[in-house]
């Protein structure tokens, strides 16, 4: 693209150069060829250029000139520059080459070879001309005839082809520079707006990295949250067959039961009943866990926290972790269900978790508390377990960053609950050493 574009540059500076100088020789040679005519008419005894063959370089840079509107840019420029070549070679022939005009043409002829052929092109054109001058001075030394105007005074038609040729060069190095200085004008338009297109665009693919970052790191949260629910189903499912089969062990004994001792079946039936609400309570805590809910901004803390307990209930007798709950209900969190019932299922598989490794009973108990205070409702679990080092601290909510081992942590968790928080104006915080606990705070904005 940079070459095709330099290319264009240089057709537009060549053609604009060669319309100058072919308009400006047009406009000479009539001029010349009209004091020709006149000195013809004036003077009997003139020996100056016969008026046809005057007539005939007119002509030819006429019919250059509508070659060149004609689109066939460097063939009027290779004869425009052989035509000047030609004059000068004829001045020096016939006049030598100290002649002024002579060594004027033969500059103005290197100047525009390079101007509107290149610079290697012009580099030979330059070689032709030094020979050719050097070859006219050598013929000017073997014939001294021909340096007889010397001696003559300096006329009008001297002055002028000076003032033409030294115009011509002067209009040749102004167009030139003035092209160049609008390539540049025009690069440096191109380059600054590229800059800026490389900026939008390098902003462009940080805000979408982002949001592809934020997407991925939603889609892996809720994979986390399947897969800690999966992980829990073992005990959910060992807590589930208990009422079932409490259920189905007096149903049979109903029917096994005599008719004299009917009035037993009341009993059963109560068991049946209690089993039954036990199953409820715990298809219950499923549908909080798998996030069915109706969608509603407020939620009861201590219903939720049952249905964790439920849920954790399995793991808590496996570990023989403690839960230590709140005395007080604090009532309604303006929060939807769903999102508190993942917010205490994460952080209290957390608190069980730190106590993996531990065998000391006497330390492993979790305990729950809330506030609520300056428009906020807090809310604290703290454990005993082994804490966390001061070098993880920074990086505990950072996305995929987890302290436990290869294949037991996702680092989802703590992230997407921080993220979560913070759409609604809340927060969470972590404090920690090794080997004395945890604690994490979590705030709940009142409005």
């Amino acid at each position: 693209l940079r070459e095709s574009q330099q290319t264009q540059d240089e057709i537009h500076r060549a053609t604009a150069i060669l319309n100058i100088v072919l308009i400006a020789s047009i406009g000479l040679f009539v001029f010349l060829y009209s004091t020709i005519i006149y000195n013809r008419l004036s003077t009997p005894n003139y020996g100056g250029m016969g008026i046809v063959s005057f007539g005939l370089i007119v002509l030819f840079f006429v019919c250059v000139y509508i070659t060149f509107k004609q689109g066939h840019l460097w063939f009027a420029a290779y004869c425009t520059i052989g035509a000047y070549f030609v004059g000068s070679f004829y001045c020096g022939y016939s006049w030598g080459a100290r002649l002024p005009e002579t060594l004027l043409l033969f500059t103005l002829v290197t100047v525009m070879a390079n101007l509107l052929l290149g610079m290697k092109k012009g580099l030979v054109i330059m070689v032709i001309c030094f020979m050719s001058l050097s070859y006219l001075a050598f013929h000017e030394m073997n014939t001294p005839e021909i340096t007889t105007w010397r001696n003559e005074s300096i006329v009008l038609t001297d002055v002028i082809p000076y003032f033409c040729i030294i115009g011509f060069m002067f209009a040749l190095s102004w167009i030139s520079r003035h092209h160049m200085d609008r390539s540049l004008d025009r690069a440096l338009l191109s380059e600054q707006m590229l800059q800026k297109e490389r900026d939008l665009l390098e902003v462009k693919v940080a805000e979408r990295t982002r949001q592809l970052a934020k997407t991925q790191e939603e889609r892996l949260a809720d994979i986390a949250h399947i897969t800690e629910f999966g992980q829990l189903s073992q005990g959910l499912f060992h807590d589930l067959l208990s009422p079932l089969s409490a259920m189905a062990l007096q149903i049979e004994r109903m029917e096994n039961i005599p008719e004299r001792k009917i009035r037993d079946v009341r009993d059963s039936i109560e068991q049946v009943s209690k089993a039954g609400k036990r199953f409820a309570g715990y298809l219950s805590s499923i549908r909080s866990a798998i996030g069915s809910g109706n969608n509603v901004h407020q939620s009861s803390f201590n219903e939720e926290l049952d249905h964790v307990i439920s849920l954790l209930s399995f793991r808590l007798r496996e570990t023989g972790v403690l839960l230590r709950t709140p005395e007080h209900d604090i009532g309604m969190i303006p929060i939807d269900a769903v999102q508190l019932n993942r917010i205490l299922l994460n952080v209290l598989s957390n608190a069980i978790d730190a106590y993996e490794g531990i065998t000391d009973r006497t330390r492993k108990l979790i305990e729950i508390s809330t506030n609520h205070c300056n428009n906020e409702f807090i809310i604290t679990v703290r454990d005993h377990g082994c804490g966390i080092r001061p070098e993880y601290m920074t990086h505990i909510f950072e996305p995929f960053f987890t302290t436990k081992e290869k294949g037991k942590g996702t680092g989802i968790g703590l992230a997407s609950l921080k993220r979560m928080l913070n759409k609604i104006g809340g927060d969470i915080s972590l404090d920690g050493k090794p080997d004395n606990g945890t604690t994490i705070t979590i705030r709940i904005p009142q409005h």
